[in-house]
């Protein structure tokens, strides 16, 4: 049998690593049912290698193995489905000459540069820059960047140390494959702490939404997930102010991590709750004083506030309700909803912040997956925090969500446009195991949570307060 074990091990391992090399060297995001196929079978490879080290028919240093040689498929190759590294190089670049990336659009460079030859050449090939995948090359020619801190840390050390569109993109690959490798050690950190089989990492670190998106297409969301699952490691063990460091770095990463100092609220003591979100602020604002000052945070704002105001992508509440409103009315309600949703986000928020019995991983999910639920704009790569929380709380919605948000890509066809009926089936099929779950009574869907995470229930980190001072414990919820 042991021998079996090993002969699908490398038989599943093979088959993924060639999966793996087509998405790093072939496949386009215009690919189509090929690519989608190729997927769903890495996605299904990676359940079947994750469980089959649950059973402890495999070791976990395999897991681990095969996860780090998938992605060391992407290390010398170009992004293919996201032309995001034009922006990153080009940011890159302009730091390692001193200059802001917020001080000046791609398109205004002749005008910055107006009185410099060789800088404006220089500029002139990295704006022109494009691949066999993206003739057109940057998207973003008209906007300044929207990147914080730690994004720009890591485009100016590349920069200095790799050639523009080449060598930086493997040392940002390399940047992000470390970060990925911290994220694994702090999940299984974080499940044997739970009282739970560290092996059930595997739903992460072999998940092909995560190795294609991070490190294949240099999505920062990785970076962001490392510092999120720092910020918990630290709770869980009542050191608040390295939690709220960490999730700083997180928001100087992402952004939007800094809704979650909100889920400490009426779990810890209110004096704690105030230090947590304190520290988590001020360090965010010290972190983007690094890069932004009086004169380029207004231009950077001026991005932030457009992308979310002007920008739509597999959004599935807001394109029901425009597709609604514009059926019922006449009229475009995306104005509208552009207000509504924001203040609609924040009294949910408020409702799951007020009830106490969900854990931190818990919460976390949970408000992570009401930001998503009411954003205009859900790209993949957006949902990876999803899925190291989604295994700590046991819910199956997150990994579905991974498996049917990769074909949003369809999205890019030709000729381009969004399939309203594709959008309305990811959420409906997303929302429904989501509602089943929450119920807790569905025989079926209760069998495969036991299947994917064990039948032993979760032991669940909680804050109690006594002698003066704050600890954790463990509670058995079965």
């Amino acid at each position: 049998m042991a021998k079996l074990n090993q002969v699908y091990f490398w038989l599943l391992s093979t088959i993924a690593l060639l999966g793996y090399a087509l998405f790093a060297f072939a496949f386009q995001r215009t690919a189509g049912l090929s690519m989608y196929a190729v997927y769903a079978l890495l996605f299904g490879i990676g359940i079947g290698l994750t469980q089959l080290a649950r059973q402890k028919r495999l070791h976990w240093w395999q897991v681990f193995a095969a996860g780090l040689l998938f992605r060391g498929v992407f290390l010398l190759s170009t992004p293919q489905l996201s032309d995001d590294y034009f922006r990153f190089t080009w940011d890159g670049e302009l730091q390692k000459d001193g200059i802001s990336s917020f001080a000046f659009t791609p398109r205004q460079y002749t005008l910055f540069f107006a009185n410099d030859t060789l800088k404006r050449q220089q500029y002139a090939a990295l704006y022109a820059a494009h691949s066999p995948a993206f003739p057109d090359g940057m998207n973003s020619r008209d906007y300044y960047s929207i990147y914080p801190t730690v994004n720009q840390t890591l485009f100016r050390l590349a920069s200095c140390w790799g050639t523009p569109n080449a060598g930086n993109l493997i040392l940002l690959r390399l940047f992000l494959i470390l970060a990925e490798v911290l994220s694994f050690g702090l999940l299984c950190a974080l499940l044997q702490g739970q009282n739970q089989s560290a092996a059930l990492a595997g739903f992460v670190w072999l998940n092909p939404l995560l190795i294609i998106e991070v490190t294949g297409n240099l999505h920062f969301d990785g970076l962001a997930l490392c510092f999120v699952l720092l910020s918990l490691y630290w709770l869980y063990r009542s050191t608040y102010t390295r939690a709220a460091l960490a999730l700083a770095l997180a928001v100087c990463t992402k952004l939007n991590p800094l809704f979650l100092v909100g889920a400490l609220f009426r779990k810890v003591p209110l004096k704690t709750f105030l230090w947590f979100g304190s520290v988590t602020v001020l360090g965010s604002l010290l972190l983007l004083s690094l890069c932004v000052d009086s004169e380029t945070v207004w231009n950077f704002k001026q991005s932030f506030g457009l992308y979310f105001a002007w920008f739509e992508f597999n959004a599935g509440p807001y394109y029901l309700l425009r597709e609604a409103g514009r059926l019922a009315t006449g009229a475009d309600l995306s104005p509208y909803l552009s207000l509504a949703f924001p203040v609609l986000t924040v009294l949910l928020f408020a409702r799951v912040l007020w009830q106490t019995d969900a854990g931190l991983a818990r919460r976390f999910l949970l408000l992570y997956t009401i930001y998503f639920s009411f954003s205009p704009v859900v790209h993949p790569w957006y949902i990876v925090v999803l899925l190291p929380l989604a295994v700590l709380s046991r819910q199956l919605y997150p990994l579905l969500w991974s498996l049917l948000i990769f074909f949003s890509y369809d999205h890019y066809r030709e000729p381009m446009g969004e399939s309203m009926a594709y959008v309305l089936l990811e959420y409906g099929l997303v929302y429904g195991l989501w509602y089943l779950e929450s119920r807790g009574d569905n025989a079926l869907v209760e069998r495969v949570k036991d299947w994917c995470f064990g039948g032993a229930g979760m032991a669940q980190l909680t804050v109690v307060e006594g002698n003066d001072r704050i600890e954790m414990v463990l509670q058995d919820k079965t």
